[in-house]
């Protein structure tokens, strides 16, 4: 089973336009600040928003030219933020409609039901109805509604954003463990990066209805492509244009070790940045003034904002902040290794 979209959306003055590609088995989650279009594109996957591309699952096209199959007939397992449970049903009542729904018999829904209310550690909610449990259990009862329809593909959204803190933790386990388990492409929805790189296979990043990098998490780190996703794996990132001499970024030159000339990226670590009172002695490239901007402390870290010709985030001890008397509107030294300098083309 694979799933494959290629959409353009446009809705309320504003376009989305991504091309997709999950394998079976795959988990794919889109990332992007809010307003990016995640939800859009999902909806639009869905079925949600009438004809909008072309998208096909396990080969059978479900939106083209010619083509337009209704959202529940896609067989497409999902959860939206709304949830959309059924308030007159219980918990069993709704987990079996959606097992029904997917062309069982009702003897065999009954069975799948229970089967899946026992995975999903909801027994003792199976008389319940949705608006006499917790959040937390609401979203698990739609996750587990989704997986009963026996779907070729699931699309989640965003489905830990109304939880609270321990029960994000807990019901992300959950998932995890659940998706693991499907032979089906996942499309999972988060504006949380660390959701993001915990649970994907693949990230795709989305900024302004636009696809702005895709890759496996080790990719995001090691090469991001924007401030956006610089911000989310926490590196700095410069875009300039490199010759033999450095790169030039904005007038400031920054040294590297790479040979690769033309526009580049330069992505550096926090903690290669080395932070000093005076100007470092010795041979570092790369060597300039700041003022510190602001301080952040992140428990066994410090993550010092500078400004000044080259703005950047070093990452120090909280005991070297001690000895060099750190605090926002100091004058420090910032130097880091041409070696420490990854670039790559733009």
């Amino acid at each position: 089973m694979s799933l494959s979209a290629d959409m353009r959306i446009d809705l309320d003055g504003s376009s989305v336009e991504a091309r997709l590609e999950v394998a079976a088995g795959e988990i794919v989650v889109l990332l992007g600040p809010n307003g990016a279009g995640k939800t859009t594109l999902l909806r639009g996957i869905a079925g949600s928003l009438g004809p909008c591309g072309d998208v096909a699952v396990e080969g059978r096209a479900m939106d083209g030219p010619r083509t337009f199959v209704r959202t529940e007939d896609r067989r497409i397992g999902m959860v939206f933020q709304d949830l959309l449970l059924f308030p007159h049903m219980t918990v069993e009542r709704n987990i079996t409609f959606a097992a029904r729904s997917s062309g069982a018999t009702m003897a065999g829904a009954r069975e799948r039901a229970a089967a899946i209310i026992e995975s999903f550690e909801l027994g003792a909610l199976a008389g319940s109805h949705p608006r006499s449990i917790s959040g937390g259990e609401r979203q698990r009862v739609a996750l587990a509604r989704a997986f009963a329809g026996r779907p070729k593909a699931l699309l989640l959204d965003e489905p830990f954003a109304a939880l609270d803190a321990a029960s994000r933790v807990e019901i992300r386990t959950m998932v995890a463990r659940h998706l693991r388990t499907f032979a089906g492409p996942t499309i999972l929805v988060t504006h949380d990066p660390l959701e993001a790189l915990v649970l994907a296979d693949r990230v795709v990043v989305l900024e302004n209805g636009r696809v702005v990098q895709a890759g496996t998490p080790d990719d995001l780190r090691s090469r991001p492509r924007s401030a956006y996703v610089a911000s989310v794996v926490g590196i700095n990132l410069f875009r300039g244009v490199a010759d033999r001499d450095g790169i030039d970024i904005g007038g400031a030159t920054l040294v590297a070790a790479s040979p690769i000339t033309g526009e580049v990226f330069a992505a550096v670590h926090p903690r290669a940045v080395a932070l000093y009172r005076a100007r470092p002695e010795g041979t570092p490239r790369n060597v300039w003034s700041g003022r510190v901007t602001s301080i952040d402390d992140e428990g066994d870290r410090l993550r010092v904002r500078l400004e000044g010709d080259l703005a950047i985030v070093a990452e120090i001890t909280p005991g070297a902040g001690t000895e060099l008397a750190l605090a926002p509107g100091s004058e420090v030294w910032a130097s880091v290794k041409a070696t420490e300098v990854s670039v790559y083309p733009a």
